[in-house]
């Protein structure tokens, strides 16, 4: 524990002071006390995780733009093309090449070969982000050090130069692969079944885990490695929790009974897709189908909704 808040103004979800005149409501005020910084940093465990996972998504991101570059032509579309060959060339937007560049200096590298693959600059980058990564710890307790890492790596715009690509903004504009799955265990802050386990992306890097419902944030390496004792990856990543499974399919990839779900589905509180199978022999029968995304939706109010009765129990 330490006495000390995390320095980027993060407040614990749902947590209110006594006067603050939202307590008791879910609307209006969605926290109020501050975030305790983690142990040897300025920061929160969320914006410590954040932060790092952010960096170590650095050679990734690298490598997905030179795989959008490579062999094309860069190109302003405020230019007149010419020539009688331009219709072989595909031309791309120059804020890729903009972007790689701004990303290789936040990682303290030299700009990009154009002869350079995608192989080699996820290699070159992961070596970069390595050395970062090893005064990582040194870095977040560091007030100077750690607003401008942020600044130049998770902010969407930098006032002093609005053209910067951030690795945080390159990500949200060219999307890498989601690998991102939820956990079989509930959350042990909010107890509901929202934690997602991020799978390291670099040689360095931890796995995380994550609460998407409130701000509960650890990786495998803390407190001796009980997190990840206790959280283990469901069979099916955050993508495809928008797929529709068959109610006994979709309970067992949650770890949920087929009852419970039944329970839901006519209490209302959750909806299916029915569709009529015909057999053989002429009959039909029905298949209902749900998005496992819902199923996660309603176990997670369930649970809220029993954590405040027990609170006002108590």
């Amino acid at each position: 524990m330490t006495d000390r808040t995390c320095i980027l103004g993060c407040t614990r979800r749902g947590r209110h002071y006594a006067a603050c005149a939202d307590y008791s409501r879910d609307d209006g005020c969605q926290g109020c006390v501050p975030a305790e910084a983690r142990e040897g940093a300025l920061i929160c465990h969320r914006c410590y995780g954040r932060l790092r996972r952010t960096i170590e998504q650095a050679p990734e991101i690298i490598a997905h733009l030179r795989e959008l570059t490579h062999t094309v032509s860069a190109k302003r579309y405020d230019s007149i093309p010419g020539g009688r060959d331009r219709s072989t060339i595909a031309p791309v937007s120059a804020e890729k090449l903009d972007a790689i560049r701004d990303i290789m200096t936040t990682v303290c590298l030299g700009d990009l070969s154009a002869y350079t693959d995608s192989t080699k600059a996820r290699h070159q980058v992961t070596a970069g982000v390595a050395a970062i990564l090893s005064a990582y710890d040194d870095i977040v307790n560091d007030l100077d050090a750690v607003t401008q890492w942020w600044a130049a790596v998770m902010a969407h715009r930098l006032p002093h130069d609005e053209q910067f690509w951030t690795i945080s903004r390159a990500a949200a504009r060219w999307p890498i692969q989601d690998r991102r799955r939820y956990a079989n265990a509930p959350c042990p802050e909010c107890d509901t079944k929202t934690v997602t386990v991020t799978p390291p992306s670099h040689p360095d890097s931890p796995t995380w885990y994550a609460c998407t419902e409130c701000d509960w944030e650890r990786n495998d390496r803390d407190n001796d490695g009980q997190w990840g004792r206790i959280f283990h990856p469901l069979d099916f990543t955050v993508e495809e929790s928008q797929d529709e499974l068959e109610l006994t399919d979709a309970g067992r990839r949650v770890g949920l009974s087929q009852p419970t779900i039944r329970r839901w589905l006519r209490d209302g509180q959750l909806t299916a897709r029915a569709e009529e199978i015909e057999r053989d022999t002429g009959k039909t029968y029905t298949r209902r189908f749900v998005r496992i995304a819902d199923v996660i939706d309603v176990d997670r109010t369930v649970r809220r909704n029993r954590g405040k009765r027990t609170r006002e129990r108590t």
